[in-house]
């Protein structure tokens, strides 16, 4: 049961990609993010919508300190 948030996360990315950039709004988006936490909302912001430099490395810090895999991934290696 405790995977279920991150799953549920996951989730979320497949709704946010198949709407693409068109069908969320990035302030829509971000706003979720940054109030729900959802890493997944964040990777989709990094990849598929126009940041400035300050929101790109507030969520590159965000993202390197709670993703999963950051306790194994290298610290040059991407996490989106």
């Amino acid at each position: 049961m405790e995977e279920f948030p991150l799953l549920a996360d996951e989730l979320l990315a497949v709704l946010f990609e198949s709407l693409g950039t068109t069908g969320m709004p990035k302030d829509t988006l971000m706003a979720f993010a940054m109030t729900s936490g959802s890493l997944c909302a964040m990777r989709t912001l990094m990849q598929f919508y126009p940041l400035s430099s300050a929101e790109k490395a507030l969520l590159e810090r965000i993202l390197r300190e709670n993703a999963p895999q950051a306790a194994t991934a290298s610290p040059n290696q991407p996490l989106f």
